[in-house]
C-alpha cells in the first residue's frame, strides 16, 4: 500500500503492542481493534482492561500514532439483562476514561459506531457522536456500518436520504473510514458512498481516510485513484 502511494497504514492497536519495533519503517499514524479478543468491557463476565489500555496507548503513542479506533464489537457487546441505553452511555464513559489516559501522550481516541451483526452497543453513529461531543470527544465515521444498519432497518428501504446523512454524521468527525455496503471498494458512482462524502466536505473534513474493507480483486493503486477519484467528484 505504502509503495502505491498511500501516505499511511493503519494496523491493530494490539499489533504494535505484541510487535514493539516491527513496524518502525511504516507510518502508522491511525490503529483499529483496540480491544483484542477475550475483552469483556459489560456483564458478570467484565473483564479488566485499564491496565491492557494504558499499555496499548503508550506503546502506540511511542510510535507516532495519533488516532485511536475503538471499534472492538466482541469485547463491547452487552449480554442479556444488560439494558441498550445503560450499555451505550457505560461504553461513552469506557472512550471518556481512555481519552484520559490518551489526550496527555498526544492521542486522540476516537470511536466508531459498529453494526448489530457484529455488537449491539453503540451502532447508530448520529447518537455516538452526540454522546462523544457532551464528553468533548472525538469519534470515528465508518460509512460501511452506517449503510449497514441502514439496509438492516425494517423500516428503511432506498438510499439514505440527505437528513439521514446529516444526523448520522452531526459534526465533524475524528477519523474515517471508507468501504461501499458490502465493503469492498465502492464504484465510482456509489450514491450511497458519494453522499458520505459530500457530507465530510460540508464540514470542512480534511484528515485521514481509512480504506477498511475487501480488496476485492483491485490492487492497491486501482484503490487509491478511486478514493482520490470520488473525492475529487464530491470537492
Amino acid at each position: 500500500m505504502v509503495d502505491a502511494g498511500f501516505d499511511y497504514v493503519e494496523l491493530g492497536a494490539g499489533i504494535l503492542f505484541d510487535q514493539p519495533n516491527a513496524f518502525d519503517s511504516l507510518h502508522v499514524p491511525a490503529t483499529n481493534l483496540f480491544f483484542k479478543g477475550g475483552y469483556k468491557l459489560f456483564g458478570p463476565e467484565k473483564t479488566p482492561y485499564i491496565d491492557y489500555a494504558e499499555k496499548v496507548i503508550h506503546a502506540a503513542a511511542k510510535t507516532g500514532v495519533k488516532v485511536m479506533v475503538v471499534g472492538s464489537g466482541a469485547a463491547r457487546t452487552a449480554p442479556e439483562g444488560v439494558p441498550a441505553s445503560d450499555a451505550d452511555e457505560e461504553f461513552a464513559n469506557i472512550i471518556g476514561m481512555l481519552s484520559e489516559i490518551a489526550r496527555p501522550l498526544g492521542v486522540l481516541i476516537a470511536p466508531e459506531s459498529l453494526n448489530q451483526t457484529e455488537t449491539n452497543v453503540a451502532n447508530d453513529l448520529g447518537e455516538l457522536a452526540q454522546a462523544m461531543i457532551a464528553r468533548r470527544l472525538g469519534y470515528t465515521a465508518d460509512v460501511y456500518h452506517v449503510l449497514k444498519e441502514w439496509d438492516l432497518d425494517p423500516k428503511t428501504s432506498g438510499a439514505p436520504p440527505e437528513q439521514y446523512w446529516i444526523d448520522q454524521v452531526p459534526f465533524r468527525p475524528a477519523h474515517v473510514h471508507f468501504a461501499d455496503l458490502p465493503r469492498y471498494v465502492p464504484a465510482k458512482d456509489d450514491p450511497d458512498v458519494l453522499a458520505f462524502l459530500r457530507r465530510l466536505v460540508s464540514l470542512g473534513y480534511d484528515e485521514r481516510i481509512s480504506f477498511e474493507g475487501s480488496r476485492d480483486g483491485y490492487g492497491p493503486v486501482q484503490i487509491l485513484e478511486r478514493m482520490k477519484a470520488m473525492w475529487e467528484t464530491v470537492k
